[in-house]
């Protein structure tokens, strides 16, 4: 959203586009940073590896009753 929202006004408003370039290029680079912190310092991502699977196991019977709850139908070949 933050790209969207640059984009928009950069080039449209001259001032806007003077005063912003250099705020939103180190705003992009901090959330960038967080974002890679987040992947490998929290969730334990590792470049090369498939990524970590992240949550917890609810199990079948959670999972059918959030799915039920959402109205979504579950064809289970005829198990139940």
């Amino acid at each position: 959203m933050l790209e969207e929202w640059y984009q928009f006004y950069a080039g449209y408003h001259p001032s806007f586009t003077w005063w912003v370039r250099s705020p939103h290029e180190a705003t992009v680079k901090a959330l960038d940073d967080y974002a890679d912190f987040i992947r490998h310092e929290v969730a334990g991502f590792v470049q090369g590896q498939d990524p970590p699977v992240l949550g917890d196991p609810v199990g079948r019977k959670a999972l059918l009753d959030a799915l039920d709850h959402e109205m979504v139908t579950l064809y289970t070949g005829g198990i139940a």
